[in-house]
């Protein structure tokens, strides 16, 4: 069984899944474990990593994306507002050919 390194990206998530597994309502009421409990306890572990690795890709790949997506956003509002700024220079000209006229 591969066990949590320090400073790796899901430490804290399988740090927190032995917690919640150790909670007493989690486990069987006996002192001794079988070993197919042990290895039933061990599989569990590894599909709890297997999913916060999961987890902690999809993260990473929403961050990328709300990122881009800000980026996008502020290009936009940044367009728009010179394109606001430009359709108002043509107000003024126009208003002012218009008095002289």
């Amino acid at each position: 069984m591969r066990t949590p390194r320090e400073g790796s990206e899901f430490a804290p998530c399988v740090a927190f899944a032995f917690k919640a597994m150790l909670n007493k309502s989690l486990l069987p009421p006996v002192t001794v474990m079988s070993e197919q409990d042990l290895r039933t306890l061990e599989s569990q572990v590894e599909q709890l990593i297997q999913y916060c690795q999961r987890l902690e890709l999809e993260n990473r790949r929403l961050y990328r994306s709300e990122t881009q997506l800000k980026e996008e956003r502020n290009r936009l509002q940044q367009l728009h507002n010179d394109t606001r700024k430009r359709v108002d220079a043509m107000i003024t000209r126009l208003k002012s050919l218009e008095q002289e006229a």
